[in-house]
């Protein structure tokens, strides 16, 4: 698989997570006595309240989400299509501004949110909670974040295997991966307990339609298969205030499909060779044996 219209770009968020390891000293001062080692090993306590630092552990699943939405994941980095390049970049400067800014406003606050912690944890606690304190110059240093984007190409490796290579020549398989799991997620929450799913439960279909479209060099038939889910989205949303039964069900079984990565496949090829897809499989009966479409009951097990 070619390279030239991928970009690998990873978002790293530095934070702090509000803990310190804890000295046998803490222990001393909380309990009166170290357990010996045989019994207990020394933990982390915490010196910040979490609901101080949480938004920055929040900002790097933020960071991640915008890059799988248009891209796929490869080890650490996301393989983004240049096209989608620069608005992924966009969306993650807006988050690295807002890091910057929470962070100045905790070293700013520090002092308070130790303070307030304490008031959380007084007595014997307050004093372990100070000593672990960090300063406003390590926070200044250590919350940041960092992307890195970069093009890359593989290098000769004189016969061995080249990993990069490997994992390149699956991009496909993984991108059919993670719109099953997408698909799966978004299956189960929508028709969970038997809830009759609203058409909010369209949106992951149109994400999902859209990173297809994006990535539709992978593999002959995305494209086609990317119009496809976008059409059967335009059908599901017509109608009254509530879907139809109907609608329901196809809304219900392509889920299915789409939660398996063999299936999906399969619409995929027979819609590059301009065939007709075969019907679903309805939702409310059993799937035939090796068949990766399952019931509704199965799929919410």
């Amino acid at each position: 698989m070619e390279t030239e219209n991928i970009v690998f770009v990873r978002p790293v968020v530095k934070a702090i997570s509000g803990r310190k390891k804890l000295a046998p000293e803490d222990l001393v001062e909380m309990y009166g006595a170290i357990p010996p080692k045989e019994l207990a090993s020394l933990g982390s306590k915490k010196v910040i309240d979490p609901d101080r630092v949480k938004f920055f552990l929040n900002a790097r699943a933020a960071a991640e989400r915008i890059c799988s939405k248009s891209g796929v994941s490869l080890s650490d980095f996301y393989g983004i299509p240049k096209h989608k390049l620069r608005d992924v970049l966009d969306q993650l400067r807006n988050i690295k501004e807002e890091v910057e800014r929470q962070r100045d406003i905790l070293v700013a606050e520090l002092d308070e949110a130790v303070e307030g912690w304490v008031d959380k944890n007084p007595d014997a606690y307050s004093d372990v909670i100070r000593s672990g304190a960090p300063t406003k110059e390590y926070i200044q240093k250590r919350i940041r974040m960092d992307v890195y984007t970069f093009t890359a190409a593989a290098v000769d490796t004189d016969g061995q295997v080249n990993q990069f290579d490997v994992e390149m020549g699956r991009l496909d398989e993984q991108l059919l991966n993670e719109v099953a799991d997408r698909a799966s997620m978004a299956f189960k929450g929508s028709f969970q307990n038997g809830r009759q799913p609203s058409r909010r439960a369209l949106s992951p279909l149109i994400e999902i339609a859209e990173k297809i479209e994006s990535l539709a060099f992978l593999r002959d038939g995305f494209d086609e298969l990317a119009h496809y889910i976008t059409e059967k989205t335009i059908r599901l949303k017509s109608g009254g205030q509530r879907m139809s039964d109907e609608q329901v069900s196809d809304l219900a079984s392509l889920y299915l499909v789409l939660s398996s990565p063999m299936k999906t496949a399969e619409l995929a090829k027979s819609l590059d060779a301009g065939q007709q897809p075969m019907p679903f499989t309805q939702p409310s009966q059993p799937a035939n044996q090796g068949d990766a479409i399952m019931s509704l009951e199965d799929a919410l097990s």
